[in-house]
């Protein structure tokens, strides 16, 4: 009995690797039916853009990176007969990262950028609202932005590669499997450029970049301005997408 059960068990992992390896480095992207009439009047471009895209890892270096998050507080200081405000300080949090994403499509040549706040406490999180998510460039000549949507990827963080929480650099995620995204934005036509590498640039306000090191930067297209930023019109549109990323330059932990 122990035996038929070991066969079982291999036979359901090879089952499950089998399938894992078939969504690898797959972003499966659920556009609203209102974007046919929007996007193209060509029936051939309806099929490729509603199209599951590829990720090309040539292209990708990783599954996104994540720093550690960091907040700002004030504190205050008892004296007789006053109070004084303390002096505002950064506290680094262990549990919270930013996580930035930038995905290039191997099929169509679009680019995906995507900053969010991750936290191991919980399953899911919120989109940054200062630089959020671009989906632009390539063969469609549209242009998807916006700075509202959440990022769930499961308890404890088992969606994403190993983060040390105790690290307080930069560091490499290997994978990302079954992270869903729920995105609200606008869509534009003829917005996007032939830039098949995702850039970002310094910025100071979050709106325009800056030739100085500032510490954080923004998703741009023109190394003038901050892509999301920079999105005022277009079509109102939600959209979910799920991403399954293994980086084959990184090691996993």
């Amino acid at each position: 009995m122990n035996k038929i059960n070991a066969i079982i068990m291999l036979l359901s992992i090879n089952s499950f690797i089998t399938c894992t390896n078939a969504d690898a480095n797959k972003i499966k992207m659920d556009f609203p039916v209102q974007l046919l009439e929007l996007a193209s009047n060509d029936p051939s471009f309806y099929a490729l853009y509603f199209s599951t895209r590829e990720i090309d890892t040539d292209l990708t270096s990783n599954c996104g990176l994540a720093s550690p998050a960091t907040t700002t507080a004030t504190g205050t200081t008892g004296t007789t007969g006053t109070t004084t405000t303390g002096t505002t300080g950064t506290n680094t949090t262990s549990s919270k990262f930013t996580i930035v994403n930038s995905y290039v499509m191997k099929n169509t040549k679009e680019t995906l950028n995507l900053r969010f706040i991750y936290d191991s406490t919980q399953s899911r999180g919120s989109v940054d609202q200062q630089q959020g998510f671009t989906i632009t460039g390539g063969l469609f000549n549209t242009t998807i932005t916006g700075k509202q949507g959440t990022v769930t990827w499961g308890l404890g963080g088992l969606g994403l590669g190993y983060i040390d929480e105790s690290n307080t650099g930069s560091q490499q995620l290997s994978y990302m499997k079954s992270i869903q995204l729920q995105l609200n934005g606008t869509f534009s036509k003829n917005t996007s450029t032939t830039i098949t590498t995702p850039l970002t640039c310094n910025t100071q306000d979050n709106i325009n970049c800056t030739a100085l090191v500032t510490g954080t930067t923004c998703f741009t297209q023109d190394n003038k301005t901050c892509t999301a930023a920079s999105a005022t019109t277009g079509t109102a549109i939600t959209l979910n997408i799920t991403i399954n990323c293994e980086a084959k330059s990184v090691i996993p932990n």
